[in-house]
Formats: C-alpha cells, sequence, structure tokens
C-alpha cells in the first residue's frame, strides 16, 4: 500500500508534558482476552488514537485484525465521541507458515517458533470444523484449547469465543459473528491471534 503523506509525530510532540487527561472505554469490551491481565491498556490506547484522530482528522482509519480486541474497542470509541470516520478492519497478514506476523515474531527461538504454528493450526481447525457444520461455541472453543495444550511449549493465557460486535457474551450456538481468540505464551513471548468465525459466510 502505497501513501502520498506520512504523517509521524515524534513522542515528545504527542506528549509534550505528564498527560493529565485519558480517554477510556469502559465496560466488558475492555475487560475480557487481554484487558483481563493488561487492565489499563487500552485506555492508553484510546487515548492516543483519540489524539491522532484530532490530528490528522481521517476518513477512514485501518486496523490489524490480529488485534481485533483493539480495533473493537476504537469502534465503540468513534461511535460514543461522534468521530466522523469510519474504522475499517484488514485481514491478518501471515507468515507463509501461517503464523501471524508480529514484532514479538523476532524474540521467538527457533524452537519456540516452530511451536507458535500451533496456534494458526487450531484456529484453522476450529475453522474448518464450523465451515463443516459445527457451530458449538463449546466444543469448538474446547477443540482450540486441546490442540494447543498439546503443544508442550505453551503456556495458554486464554482461548476464548465472543459475539462481534463489541466481544458480547456467547449463549452456546455461533448464530452471529463470532471471535475465537487466543493468546499464548512460548518461553517469554507473548503472542496472540484469532479467527472470525461468520454463519452468514
Amino acid at each position: 500500500m502505497g501513501a502520498d503523506v506520512l504523517f509521524l509525530p515524534s513522542p515528545k510532540e504527542m506528549y509534550p508534558s505528564e498527560d493529565m487527561t485519558w480517554v477510556e472505554v469502559t465496560g466488558r469490551i475492555t475487560q475480557v482476552l487481554c484487558g483481563r491481565t493488561r487492565p489499563i491498556h487500552f485506555r492508553g490506547v484510546a487515548t492516543v488514537v483519540t489524539k491522532l484522530f484530532h490530528l490528522a482528522q481521517p476518513d477512514r482509519a485501518y486496523f490489524g485484525q490480529k488485534d481485533a480486541q483493539q480495533a473493537e474497542v476504537l469502534r465503540r470509541m468513534v461511535k460514543d465521541l461522534f468521530f466522523p470516520l469510519e474504522i475499517r478492519e484488514m485481514p491478518i497478514v501471515r507468515e507463509a507458515d501461517g503464523l501471524a506476523k508480529s514484532s514479538r515474531n523476532v524474540y521467538l527461538k527457533p524452537a519456540e517458533r516452530k511451536a507458535a504454528l500451533v496456534l494458526s493450526k487450531s484456529l484453522f481447525a476450529a475453522q474448518k470444523a464450523f465451515e463443516a457444520g459445527e457451530r458449538s461455541t463449546q466444543k469448538l472453543t474446547d477443540g482450540t484449547r486441546a490442540m494447543i495444550a498439546a503443544e508442550p511449549m505453551s503456556d495458554i493465557d486464554y482461548v476464548e469465543m465472543h459475539a462481534l460486535p463489541e466481544l458480547t457474551p456467547v449463549h452456546g450456538t455461533v448464530d452471529c459473528p463470532h471471535l475465537l481468540a487466543v493468546a499464548v505464551r512460548f518461553g517469554t513471548t507473548r503472542l496472540i491471534d484469532n479467527v472470525i468465525l461468520d454463519p452468514s459466510k
């Protein structure tokens, strides 16, 4: 993707003094998944993105599906604060072997890098089962967790399913778009990945 103009403010420009104002999206949407172990993370995200939106005045903003919770949080923020822009979520970009691209991948040791492939394999297996007709949220989640747990080098943070939009509770059956998301540590490196299961497609 090319660009005609690059807006790249320095940290000093974005944070000229100690912040006294924060933007925070509250409720379940920031309490589940990564919000459970990183309770103020999304406050920082919402605040800096609000600054960028005000400075750049975009018509559209693009965020990756790999950070699906972040995209949902920002979509809700845009709705609540009447930002005149559209949030667009872009597909996950993967390595040739299926591992979701991430800046954290460089910290994986060779054996950990190989073990981490279980993330995409387990999610793709769930997606295949879903496409074959499986609609039980419990079975799809349990199957994903079991595949990851079978990898000795994995240390599971979460394997969860939430309904979209806004990560609302599931009710036993995938009858609308659902996010199946995982967070797993391999050594000291924590990786996230997900698939969206959409019965309308």
